[in-house]
């Protein structure tokens, strides 16, 4: 912004600040989550009685998930081998740039990031694999899938044990004095607790009217909360507003807005959502390498933003059509995908 520049580049560059909020945005995801996984268990009259295989439950996550996750860390290791062979300074974490530096610093294929990757825990030793960082939220999506039948069993039980108490227990473990990655996971438990709880609300009144406004406000109010906090037990409760505000909020629009040529382009994104997620990143950073080794500096043009951003996402969906697309459990026809 200090340099010349075209009237149209500044809604770019103030649009550019949303990146910064990513690990908010998964926050929002992880009560998507817990709504989706929950759902076919809320719809069942009684819940009380209603059982689920562990086995299954796995087995079905797995099917769905494995595959396009593998896939995505071959897709990681082939963009970086092309990128540290053509253009290296920026996989080396020596671009001279700052802020792009820090971010390259803990990304590479050392054990600390290729055994946790291979476990399905990548991230959780501070290490991203390659330049994957993004994958560290799919590493709190595998606790949470595993914790999913022991809740229900208590769900069975209690409804107040399973929403009030368990979170209450997840929150209170952000005050213990150091915070390993499996207590951090459980911590924000809760968020993705919140999502069963929409999934019981909506069930149980299917033509209620969802109050939209109110929950906009209730997003507004917690993501504020958020952006205020100090400690991660009020960024947990924070997030757990603001995620549930936003989820409630979008399932409350109108079937027109959802039918609009708008909603129609983000539910085509949102269906190829996981692949263009899982393996955006190691191609925006090849590119970026390739920008840095030919330009020199950390680049800033206009064109480069949105043609970077447009490819990124294409190759995400070309990734959906190569591999996810056979492993979702309702297969997609050439319209769409259902649900």
């Amino acid at each position: 912004m200090a340099q010349p520049h075209a009237a149209w580049l500044e809604p770019i560059v103030y649009a550019s600040a949303l990146v910064r909020y990513g690990r908010e945005a998964v926050m929002v995801f992880f009560v998507l989550s817990g709504f989706f996984i929950h759902l076919r268990m809320a719809e069942r009259a009684n819940l009380a009685g209603a059982s689920l295989s562990a086995r299954g439950f796995y087995w079905r996550r797995a099917h769905r998930l494995g595959a396009p996750y593998a896939f995505a860390l071959v897709v990681t290791v082939v963009c970086d081998a092309i990128g540290r062979t053509w253009f290296p300074s920026l996989y080396q974490a020596a671009t001279g740039d700052a802020l792009t530096d820090g971010v390259f610093r803990n990304t590479g294929y050392g054990w600390e990031s290729v055994v946790p990757a291979l476990l399905l825990l990548p991230s959780s030793r501070g290490h991203d694999f390659g330049t994957n960082g993004p994958l560290w939220s799919l590493a709190f999506e595998v606790v949470y899938y595993a914790l999913y039948p022991a809740w229900i069993a208590v769900r069975r039980y209690s409804a107040a044990l399973a929403f009030l108490a368990v979170p209450a227990i997840c929150l209170a473990l952000a005050l213990l004095p150091g915070q390993p990655f499996l207590v951090t996971v459980l911590i924000y438990y809760p968020v993705w607790l919140a999502g069963a709880a929409l999934a019981e609300g909506l069930s149980r009144r299917p033509t209620a009217p969802i109050p939209v406004a109110a929950s906009f406000a209730a997003f507004a109010v917690g993501f504020g909360l958020y952006l205020i906090g100090r400690s991660v037990f009020f960024s947990a409760i924070a997030a757990t507003i603001f995620g549930a505000g936003a989820v409630a909020a979008f399932a409350g629009l109108s079937d027109r807005a959802v039918r609009s040529p708008l909603g129609s382009l983000f539910e085509y994104l949102g269906q190829r959502s996981y692949s263009i997620y899982i393996v955006h990143f190691p191609f925006v950073a090849l590119l970026s390498a390739a920008v840095f080794h030919l330009n020199g500096v950390r680049p800033s043009s206009g064109w480069l933003a949105v043609g970077g951003a447009a490819a990124a996402v294409a190759f995400g969906c070309v990734c959906f059509e190569v591999c996810e697309r056979h492993f979702v459990h309702h297969k997609v026809p050439a319209g769409g995908l259902n649900a």
